[in-house]
C-alpha cells in the first residue's frame, strides 16, 4: 500500500480510483505496489505458492487459536479484498483475473493433494493438521 499510496496521494479506496483514472497508463509504481499488495493477501489466505508458514504455525497453536486464524482472519481479509476490487474495479482488468483464477485453481488443487496425504489427527472437527490443508484448500472457493 504504500507504492499505492505513493503513487496515487490517498489510501482511500476511492481516492485510488480517482488517480488511476486521471492516468491512461499504470506507472511501475502502481504495479509494484498491486502486485506486492497481492503477495501479502496471498500470504494472509494462505493461498498457494505462499502456505509454506500455515503448517507450523496451525500445529503449534492450540485449537481454537487454530481455526480464529483460519476462518475470522480470512473472512475479514476477503471482506477487504472484495471491497477494494470492487471500489477499484479490478475484476474488470482481463490480467489480474488471469492470475487470481491461476492462483485459486493451484490452491485448491495443491490443497486437496497436501489434505490427503495427512497422517496427523489430533479431533474430530477441529483437527489442525487437517485444517490446515483444508483452510488454504477452500480459501479460493470464495473467489468464485
Amino acid at each position: 500500500m504504500a507504492l499505492i499510496y505513493t503513487a496515487s496521494g490517498t489510501m482511500q479506496f476511492n481516492g485510488i480510483v480517482l488517480a488511476l483514472s486521471k492516468n491512461s497508463q499504470l506507472s511501475p509504481l502502481i504495479i509494484s505496489g498491486f502486485a506486492m499488495m497481492l503477495v501479502g493477501i496471498g500470504f494472509k489466505l494462505a493461498l498457494v505458492p505462499f502456505h509454506m508458514w500455515t503448517p507450523d504455525v496451525y500445529q503449534g497453536a492450540p485449537s481454537p487459536v487454530t481455526a480464529y486464524i483460519a476462518t475470522v482472519s480470512k473472512g475479514a481479509v476477503m471482506a477487504v479484498l472484495i471491497r477494494f476490487f470492487f471500489i477499484t474495479r479490478g475484476f474488470e482488468n482481463d490480467y489480474l483475473f488471469i492470475v487470481i483464477s491461476g492462483i485459486a485453481i493451484l490452491s485448491m488443487f495443491i490443497g486437496n493433494l497436501l489434505a490427503l496425504r495427512q497422517k496427523n489427527i489430533k479431533g474430530f472437527w477441529l483437527i489442525p493438521p487437517l485444517l490446515i490443508w483444508v483452510s488454504f484448500d477452500n480459501t479460493p472457493y470464495w473467489y468464485e
